[in-house]
């Protein structure tokens, strides 16, 4: 099957949101009706884990783009203290700001290896 979202059940599409929030298998098969046995079966299915990877992904991108957003808080705070070290809470706002700063630096460099990888694979499997 293709992994599409559409070939998934409606319970199936409930169990991937609910383990996204990360609430444990047995509770995911609780609220969704059906046995943890099934969970399992739906687990090991290509089509299942292909659609809660994408949506693990979609989780990660969303992350990646408000650490981007932030990045501009981060440096405006690493300015502030720069110019003013004894600023009240300079400490803390230089650690959140290099925390944020270097997040966004690694997230951005495995988007980019990520990219380069899917790029040859495409090139080796299709032979472009």
């Amino acid at each position: 099957m293709s992994g599409n979202k559409r070939n998934l059940t409606p319970r199936q599409r409930k169990a991937v949101s609910g383990l996204l929030e990360g609430t444990p298998v047995v509770q995911v098969a609780e609220i969704v009706g059906v046995s943890e046995r099934t969970l399992y079966r739906w687990l090991g299915s290509e089509e299942f884990t292909a659609e809660l990877r994408k949506a693990e992904l979609q989780v990660l991108d969303a992350v990646g783009l408000r650490l981007v957003n932030l990045a501009g808080a981060a440096v405006d705070a690493l300015e502030i203290v720069l110019e003013n070290p004894s600023t009240k809470g300079a400490s803390v706002k230089r650690l959140v700001a290099k925390d944020i700063l270097e997040l966004l630096l690694k997230w951005r460099s495995e988007t980019i290896l990520e990219e380069r990888i899917l790029n040859l694979e495409r090139k080796v499997f299709n032979g472009k």
